[in-house]
């Protein structure tokens, strides 16, 4: 096998284990922060394991199918294999649309000077006098 193709390979690889790794830990860092103000304690606890456990699961059906030998832990064409599909579907897509996102807000603020608020040049104390020499009828009801 030619060199630069197993750098290609492995480049690739880094590169989607990367962008798998920072999605999930995006939602780690979000569910522990949602959590974090619950009240109850059993119920942050046990949110918190149900996600560990199908990360857990997800690792283990994506690692089992990376596995080019015929023992396999998992079955193929499982619920768990197409579950762990899903998962990380569904995670890089979210991830890839906050992300985006934050790049156009950040944009907008980079390019967007904000017009600065127009100030009425009249003082309080100016306007009061100004009504009060103002007729009762034609006053504006306030």
């Amino acid at each position: 096998m030619n060199l630069a193709w197993i750098l290609l390979r492995a480049g690739v690889a880094c590169l989607v284990l990367t962008i798998l790794f920072l999605s999930q830990r995006f939602w780690y860092r979000a569910l522990w922060r949602v959590t974090s103000n619950w009240g109850r304690i059993w119920l942050r606890w046990g949110v918190r394991l149900l996600y560990i456990a199908g990360l857990l699961l997800v690792i283990l059906a994506v690692a089992d199918n990376l596995r080019q030998d015929r023992g396999r832990i998992v079955p193929d064409h499982s619920g768990i294999a197409a579950f762990a599909g899903l998962w990380f579907l569904s995670a890089l897509a979210a991830y890839f649309c906050v992300k985006v996102v934050h790049s156009i807000e950040w944009v907008w603020h980079r390019w967007h000077k904000p017009v600065p608020a127009q100030t009425n040049k009249l003082s309080a104390r100016t306007m009061f006098l100004t009504l009060r020499a103002v007729p009762f009828s034609v006053r504006p009801a306030l």
